[in-house]
């Protein structure tokens, strides 16, 4: 990503205030004396990328007063009414946009960043329609369509995954914490290797923001294996939880279930399962149980066939019509449980269209924040745009000349929230309609009980005329029974079983994405990119003049990421026989040296081998803590000598050109000239 230019608009009580520079590619040195406005300037660029949060807040009140109060002449303070920033920046596609933020306004809030497409400040942009993005609310870091750190993070061509939380969830890398490592205010920015990264509940997250800058192989594999442990907690839940289920059917139908394994395995079956029933003693398979079963309950109809054939015609009628009720009474009750079925899914579809409705609702009320933030904001489907190509299209089935008009932001939530509404009471209706057809199953479940027991009276009737006792036609009645509920069990089983068929090959694949994962915590191009960060931090913090101890001990700390001292020398030093984090040892200038090495270092590294750092960093007066003009030019140097970084470094030179020339000798630079003062009146 490179910067192109920045514009500073306000509004005073006094007239037009503001600045403007471009910025180009390479390095760009801001040059202005002690109060000039060397870190507003830069503040102003963090605030209008969004990335305040590094200066310690969430709003414009991180900025100066000179930006969104007053601005004092003489010894007159000019009440400032309204304030933006802009700034237009370009993407490794050679893509332009213009942000513009307000700083200080009435009619629009801080929260709103409007992008205008092209190069506002440096070219001709015509009809402006700019898009509205928030930030530092709900769904800025998600939403592809209005989330303004999800658009900058598309932008910049990064794809930024969850991470390890503190507390056990996982969250997003927000892209906040990467601009910490290359936006370098004065305050707070020399005090640590990577200083001010915003909290977000990351575990490790400085880790995480270096991992990610050099694209190691730990960071994604950090993520898959982390990815792998869920998913293998969540199998045996689920391995469990099936478990559980057929426990209960093994009870409820006193079965025995074999072939279930305790935890989950990689080689199940289903078709391995076995399904015994406990007769007595001993166990039948279900099959050859129910077989039985039906044998049984023939040899009985066998003799009421024949008993029937000496029955008086009035009892056949009396039992046929009984038969027939008790086969009408069935037909009823499963045309009962297919409407259940079938109102069930229709609940299943109606939530579903609630669901979109549901996120219509809330992205429409999302263009009313925007709007309530003081953003035109015109919603893409309304303004009849393709929002992914932006070109225009005709949704909808009105001719074109047709004067009708898309409905407003108000209008489509009004609509929206009145169409989910009628969907509840749809949904209630659905909901009310099953109770009453399950009451209704109930009652026929009542019914189908008292008609058997007629036809089991009648049976018994006609037993005096057949060989069939009242034991027999209860001896069928309760088999027939008995077989529909092993069907049913059986059926439930086998389905119970083939989700463990699943599980199980779920398990299979999660094994064998774990073998694939390097058993060592680091690659071999992991540790390969960790040497060329060691050896360019020890090459860089030589050149930069780093006298605290010897460079060549410095070795990078494989899990911190940071420069470390070991061996004799340090033990020496520090009176320990561990190893001890460089800084303690170094003086306040030494340390901002290491500060530069270290950061310059990552980049270096990342440009060389594939990483992901965006190719910009920005210093506030680096050369603090009286450094050596040599210090800073060797650093002018470095930033001067990589044609894919774009490099921004404010510095005062102590105010005096004999300094500047000596600390910007032989290095290539674009001057910007701060003055006096950095606001000026137009």
């Amino acid at each position: 990503m490179k910067i192109r230019a920045l514009r500073i608009d306000m509004t005073t009580t006094n007239g037009d205030f503001g600045f403007f520079c471009k910025f180009m590619d390479g390095l760009n040195i801001i040059r202005g004396n002690n109060s000039s406005g060397k870190s507003t300037l830069l503040n102003a660029m963090t605030y209008a990328l969004g990335m305040e949060e590094i200066l310690g807040g969430k709003s414009q009140k991180v900025l100066p007063y000179s930006l969104k109060d007053h601005i004092p002449i003489g010894d007159k303070k000019h009440r400032i009414i309204d304030s933006f920033v802009l700034i237009e920046i370009e993407n490794k596609k050679a893509r332009v946009i213009t942000l513009k933020r307000p700083i200080k306004s009435e009619e629009k809030s801080f929260k709103l960043i409007e992008i205008i497409e092209g190069p506002f400040l440096t070219g001709n942009v015509e009809n402006v329609s700019p898009i509205p993005t928030y930030v530092h609310d709900s769904g800025s870091a998600k939403s592809e369509k209005v989330g303004y750190y999800k658009i900058l993070e598309e932008f910049m061509g990064l794809e930024l995954p969850n991470v390890p939380g503190t507390s056990t969830k996982e969250v997003k890398l927000y892209i906040q914490t990467l601009f910490s490592a290359f936006l370098i205010e004065q305050k707070r920015g020399w005090t640590d290797y990577i200083a001010n990264t915003p909290y977000f509940g990351i575990k490790n997250g400085k880790n995480k923001v270096v991992e990610y800058l050099l694209a190691l192989d730990v960071f994604e594999n950090d993520r898959r294996r982390n990815d792998l442990n869920s998913e293998i907690l969540q199998i045996h839940q689920s391995w469990e939880s099936q478990k559980y289920k057929i426990r209960l059917v093994e009870d409820s139908n006193k079965l025995s279930v074999r072939g279930i394994p305790t935890k989950p395995t990689t080689d199940f079956s289903a078709n391995l399962v076995s399904t015994n029933k406990m007769h007595g003693d001993t166990e039948k398979s279900v099959e050859e149980y129910i077989g039985d079963l039906v044998e049984k309950i023939e040899n009985i109809k066998r003799k009421q066939r024949d008993g029937y054939v000496n029955a008086p015609a009035e009892m056949v009628k009396k039992m046929e019509e009984a038969v027939d009720e008790v086969s009408r009474l069935n037909s009823l009750h499963e045309s009962i449980v297919s409407e259940i079925h079938i109102n069930k899914s229709l609940l299943k579809e109606y939530s579903s269209t609630r669901d979109a409705l549901e996120k219509d609702l809330k992205e429409n009320k999302i263009a009313r924040k925007l709007r309530e933030m003081g953003a035109e904001y015109r919603l893409q489907i309304a303004i009849d745009n393709c929002p992914t190509c932006h070109q225009t299209v005709d949704d909808s089935l009105l001719l074109a000349d047709t004067h009708v008009q898309p409905m407003n932001v108000e209008e489509n939530i009004t609509y929206l929230d009145k169409q989910v509404k009628m969907l509840d009471r749809y949904m209630l209706g659905v909901d009310r309609a099953i109770e009453k057809q399950n009451r209704q199953l109930g009652q026929i479940q009542d019914e189908l009980s008292s008609k058997k027991s007629d036809v089991i009276g009648l049976r018994r009737d006609m037993s005096s005329i057949s060989e069939i006792s009242e034991a027999d036609l209860r001896s069928q009645i309760r088999n027939e029974e008995e077989i529909g509920q092993l069907e049913k069990a059986s059926e439930d089983l086998w389905e119970l079983a083939k989700e463990l068929e699943r599980l199980s090959l779920k398990f299979k694949e999660n094994k064998k994405s774990r073998a694939v994962l390097p058993s060592d915590y680091l690659s071999k191009k992991d540790v390969s990119k960790l040497m060329n960060l060691e050896n360019a931090f020890k090459t860089m913090a030589s050149v930069f003049g780093y006298k605290s101890a010897n460079t060549s001990e410095i070795e990078i700390n494989e899990e911190t990421y940071l420069p470390f001292l070991s061996g004799l020398a340090l033990r020496e030093i520090s009176e320990s026989n561990e190893d001890k984090d460089i800084k303690s040892d170094s003086s306040a200038s030494d340390f901002v040296r290491l500060i530069w090495a270290y950061l310059l270092s990552i980049y270096d590294t990342s440009n060389l081998m594939e990483g992901n750092h965006p190719g910009i960093i920005t210093f506030d007066e680096p050369g603090q803590h009286s450094m050596a003009d040599t210090s800073v030019n060797a650093l002018f140097k470095t930033l001067n000598s990589y044609s894919n970084l774009q490099s921004i470094v404010a510095a005062s030179f102590d105010e005096n050109d004999s300094v500047f020339k000596k600390e910007t000798e032989g290095v290539n630079f674009n001057l910007i000239e701060v003055g006096g003062k950095l606001i000026k009146k137009i």
